[in-house]
């Protein structure tokens, strides 16, 4: 007797609204874990779709900005959440010689909070050198989390559980007192030095209005080392801080319950040269800022680094490895080629401490340049470079304005975290060797198919 294989089959007209939410339950399970990195184009590209329509402008989302970095011979993508590069990124990925060399980069900050006996699945028992049990002033048991802040683009586990709030970095479109802005509302795009006045009305269009000095009558770029001061080819700025990172029940600010994260604020700044010994690299820099009401314990600053040495599609032969004397950690590819393009050789990626904070209390040259416990904070030129007749300019880093500390003989100390207030040439915070470096300290790779270590 012959065998029949039966289908029976239907088809089905569904409201429309019935169907989108069941392809709203499919999206969500599949995307609420991030971008994953076997992930075709097309399958990024629908991520992206869904991650701005769920989130949309809620959670910061309004004032998420990129801009692309292409002032020297490397050339990507920025956001001014953290994230450097991103997941599906194929044209401006770490670029450098014709090959891409990073999926997804940003910092991170970590640190131990103490946080209420069973909320949260990670609490521990707080325990001190010797293992003992540590209580407090009413003799119970401390219990403690250590918590991550980051801002990545692929979200990751990032995002809350029931998937409508991403944890971590957002970017702030101005001071708490409203007296420095560094974004402009009416932009897509991060600030850059070298943008330009495309719509005539006086400013460059990624600048916000807050970047007029009436001092000088005009919009002058809020360096570092002074108003309007800017030596890069090209230099971007943000600032963002982690409220949103609300994982857990720990709230920085007294009589806030909105508030979360660590209670930090984080200035970044990214710059590029084109001569010849600095065209190969970017260079970063993040001022973070306890703004919360508690001291944090067992502070970690860190890179989330994913690279693809060679391409997009060349990750899976990649290795890794750190110098401790270079304070670099540096991938390669395995096999010396490219996926992508077989006829470029693939060079090599670092990641260098050039500049981190510093231990002025230990008695110990951390970071033997023949000085001992510096510090940006003491009120001492400790390297006595500080020259009277160059740097008196006062704490807007600007000469001949006649600003607070101008001409008076003293150097002049700034506010890190007040662009405004940058401080005078050589002294304090303009100053990178008055820090007593402590450098890098460890390397880690979480395990995954692909990077390797050597």
């Amino acid at each position: 007797m012959r065998k029949q294989l039966t289908i029976i089959a239907m088809f089905v007209l569904l409201p429309l609204s019935l169907w989108a939410q069941f392809a709203k339950v499919n999206r969500d399970s599949l995307y609420l874990h991030g971008i994953q990195k076997e992930w075709s184009r097309e399958q990024v590209q629908d991520y992206l779709s869904w991650e701005q329509a769920r989130f949309g402008a809620a959670d910061g989302g309004s004032l998420r900005q990129s801009a692309i970095m292409n002032g020297n011979k490397i050339t990507t993508e920025i956001w001014n959440f953290g994230s450097i590069s991103s997941p599906g990124n194929r044209v401006t990925d770490i670029v450098w010689e014709g090959l891409g060399y990073g999926y997804e980069f940003g910092p991170f900050v970590a640190a131990e909070i103490e946080v209420p006996k069973g909320s949260h699945p990670d609490a521990l028992i707080k325990r001190d050198k010797f293992g003992r049990v540590v209580t407090n002033s009413n003799g119970d048991t401390v219990y403690i989390a250590h918590v991550i802040s980051d801002g990545l683009k692929s979200n990751g586990g990032e995002i809350s559980g029931d998937g409508l709030q991403r944890w971590g970095w957002q970017p702030l479109p101005q001071s708490d007192d409203g007296k420095n802005e560094f974004l402009s509302l009416d932009s897509r795009f991060m600030p850059t030095s070298d943008d330009r006045d495309r719509d005539g009305d006086g400013k460059p269009d990624s600048w916000p209005d807050g970047f007029y000095n009436a001092t000088l009558r005009k919009y002058v770029w809020p360096g570092a080392l002074g108003q309007g001061a800017t030596n890069a080819d090209k230099e971007t700025f943000y600032v963002m801080d982690d409220r949103d990172n609300k994982e857990f029940a720990y709230y920085p600010y007294p009589g806030d319950s909105v508030r979360k994260g660590l209670g930090l604020e984080v200035e970044g700044r990214y710059y590029q040269w084109s001569n010849a010994e600095a065209e190969d690299a970017l260079f970063l820099i993040y001022k973070i800022r306890n703004k919360g009401h508690f001291d944090l314990e067992n502070v970690i600053f860190g890179m989330w680094g994913d690279p693809h040495i060679g391409g997009p599609d060349d990750w899976r032969d990649d290795w890794a490895s750190f110098d401790t004397e270079l304070e670099m950690t540096f991938a390669w590819d395995a096999d010396g080629k490219s996926i992508n393009d077989p006829q470029i050789i693939p060079g090599y990626l670092g990641y260098k401490f050039l500049e981190s904070p510093g231990i002025s209390t230990d008695g110990i040259d951390n970071d033997d340049d023949g000085m001992v416990d510096e510090s940006w904070t003491d009120g001492i030129d400790n390297d006595g470079d500080w020259n009277e007749e160059t740097d008196d300019v006062g704490v807007d880093g600007v000469p001949n304005t006649g600003d607070e500390g101008e001409k008076d003989g003293v150097p002049t100390a700034g506010d890190p975290f007040d662009i405004s207030k940058p401080g005078e040439p050589n002294f304090e915070f303009t100053d990178i060797d008055e820090s007593d470096m402590l450098g890098l300290t460890s390397f880690a790779q979480p395990g995954f198919s692909g990077l390797r270590i050597s």
